[in-house]
């Protein structure tokens, strides 16, 4: 996993150096200016969304010009990705130089893009609304009760976990022996279609076939009690007595050549939500660990928990102190978990059970 997660940071990082150096043009490193990296990062803001497959060109400038001349536009990167996948490597470049003693100063310190925030912010993930979760879950209920297609939607609804921890799930993640109530014990994979991600950390916690993206990224998720009375516990026991021994919990999932297991259904998920009518791009698979954490915030659950249960970085004295595993009453059953709506609630019965 560590080669793999390796190899995808070096080619891009190969990918985004060469981007900058093709734009400033054959110069020494020290001749290279602020102000050539403000001119890099604003051109950056108007570079359009994945421009050498639409456009078939390399070059930035020309990609822009050609965008800009088309009657409808492709949509430009948004704020996030030209910091942290354009000028992150950049920037990273210039420390090394500058610890090195062959510049004075990094020039792409505190350079980000110029990009209005509330307009970065529109192209985040939404969550879906009640009528649209039943119509997912409706057609999803349809498929094989063994298949990932069938089980991830609910399992992200009602877990909060991003869809590489649940893709990538092995039977033994299942505990039935913690707090005397079954837990999912999740990893996951840097995941670049995560807003919450902590792409910059790289704890491992034991070694395995799968890789950890934070130190909150290892934990416990309490099964929902829903989840149970659909047959999740079941369906493992299943999934262990026809291999006879630990093994993927979804057999159709493989991961890609950069080690993601999810990289197959999420595209299958986001296909199934456009069939469905649900066409706005800020609406996607990931929609669904938005309603887990909208729910949570709506029932009164503490940040903390909440933290826990979505494999987010807790932070100052609760990250010293704090147990990074639920405690015997977190999520308080007393206080409904997760109250995802009524309506929603019954689709789920209907069309699971």
């Amino acid at each position: 996993v560590t080669k793999l997660k390796g190899l995808k940071h070096l080619e891009d990082v190969k990918k985004r150096l060469a981007n900058f150096l093709a734009f400033v043009g054959d110069k020494p490193v020290r001749d290279i200016t602020r102000d050539d990296l403000k001119d890099y990062r604003d051109h950056l803001d108007r570079l359009p969304d994945r421009f050498q497959l639409r456009l078939k060109v390399a070059d930035i400038r020309q990609a822009i010009a050609l965008n800009e001349a088309r009657i409808r536009p492709f949509p430009t990167i948004i704020a996030k990705t030209v910091n942290l996948k354009y000028l992150g490597p950049v920037g990273r470049f210039f420390d090394w130089a500058a610890a090195e003693k062959l510049i004075e100063r990094n020039p792409a310190a505190d350079i980000h893009s110029a990009q209005n925030v509330t307009e970065a912010a529109k192209s985040k993930r939404l969550p879906l609304n009640a009528d649209q979760i039943s119509r997912l879950f409706a057609s999803t209920a349809r498929e094989p009760r063994t298949s990932a297609l069938y089980w991830l939607p609910p399992l992200m609804l009602m877990s909060g976990a991003r869809l590489n921890e649940l893709a990538q799930l092995r039977t033994g993640d299942v505990r039935l022996d913690y707090n005397g109530r079954p837990h999912l014990s999740v990893l996951c994979l840097d995941d670049d279609d995560d807003e919450g991600a902590d792409v910059a950390a790289k704890a491992r916690k034991r070694e395995d076939s799968r890789g950890v993206k934070s130190a909150a990224a290892r934990r416990l998720i309490p099964l929902h009690p829903e989840l149970i009375a659909m047959g999740l516990l079941e369906f493992v026991a299943s999934r262990k007595d026809r291999v006879r021994k630990d093994c993927q919990l979804f057999a159709e999932l493989e991961p890609d050549r950069f080690g993601h297991w999810s990289a197959a259904i999420s595209k299958r998920l986001n296909r199934r939500l456009r069939s469905l009518g649900i066409t706005n791009p800020r609406l996607t698979a990931y929609s669904l660990r938005h309603n887990f954490r909208d729910a949570c915030v709506s029932s009164g659950m503490l940040d903390e928990t909440r933290k826990k249960l979505m494999g987010h970085q807790l932070q100052g004295m609760d990250a010293v102190y704090g147990n990074p595993r639920p405690l015997p009453e977190e999520p308080s059953p007393a206080s409904t978990w997760v109250p995802i709506a009524s309506r929603v609630s019954r689709a789920v019965r209907a069309d699971r059970l």
